[in-house]
């Protein structure tokens, strides 16, 4: 094996490569993101049974879906590239964003196939009194609204002082996940929206900041992976002891 861990007969997977998907990844989340927002906002709200049976819900509740898995990924080679510059800081808002992400896949799944089939049932659950929106479904929407919030502004501040990455798309990260998820109701769609799509444009940034990044820029304890194909043992041949 040559120094710089390449095999002649292996194939090899360097970080640049991982990145580069990573950063694929982030920017069709910020595409994908800022098309929900996009077709969310002229709802108006997202109470009432009219609401979900808009033609825009479920096309936009599948961006919703969509945009948050793929945003698991980015956020993972996004923190993967600047983990040895922001410390502790950055793997909490790693953390937080990671779990942010997932709560919000979660709440648009929920949204993409169960109100649907509530709506057409129960129509008289989807009221602004109605039990969806009181108690503890209400409370769970705050966590993961909370969740996301706090996630992506620490990852945000963090990826900020790491100075690996654009400022400004990390400030856009931060301002647009915080306005984003700011409470529904008191807070109106348009303005969450216009957040959304202020963290879509962000993503977009950095997803493309995070594909271009150099072999050579790596921690200090990264090395290319490499993956050496084994040949195949012959059934006559015998086992080592």
């Amino acid at each position: 094996m040559r120094p710089d861990g390449v095999d002649g007969s292996g194939r090899i997977v360097s970080y640049a490569q991982l990145y580069r998907l990573s950063g694929i990844a982030l920017i069709l989340a910020g595409v994908c993101t800022t098309l929900f927002w996009l077709m969310a906002a002229p709802l108006g709200t997202f109470f009432g049974v009219d609401v979900v049976q808009h033609p825009f819900w479920t096309p936009s509740q599948i961006l919703h879906v969509v945009g948050a898995l793929l945003t698991i990924f980015g956020v993972m080679g996004l923190y993967s590239a600047e983990r040895a510059l922001t410390g502790a800081l950055g793997l909490v808002g790693f953390g937080l964003a990671t779990a942010g992400a997932a709560l919000f896949l979660t709440d648009g799944l929920i949204a993409l196939v169960v109100f649907p089939a509530l709506a057409a049932a129960t129509p008289e659950l989807f009221s602004r009194t109605g039990p969806l929106n009181d108690g503890p479904v209400l409370l769970l929407f705050v966590v993961i609204a909370a969740t996301n919030l706090i996630g992506q502004v620490v990852l945000g501040f963090a990826t900020l002082r790491s100075r690996l990455f654009p400022g400004p798309a990390a400030l856009l990260i931060m301002i647009g996940g915080a306005v984003a998820n700011l409470p529904v109701g008191p807070v109106l769609l348009v303005v969450l929206s216009a957040g959304g799509i202020v963290w879509g444009v962000g993503a977009v940034w950095l997803g493309v900041a995070l594909s271009k990044i150099p072999a050579q820029v790596f921690a200090a304890d990264e090395r290319p992976i490499t993956f050496v194909p084994q040949p195949s043992r012959r059934q006559d041949e015998p086992m080592a002891s």
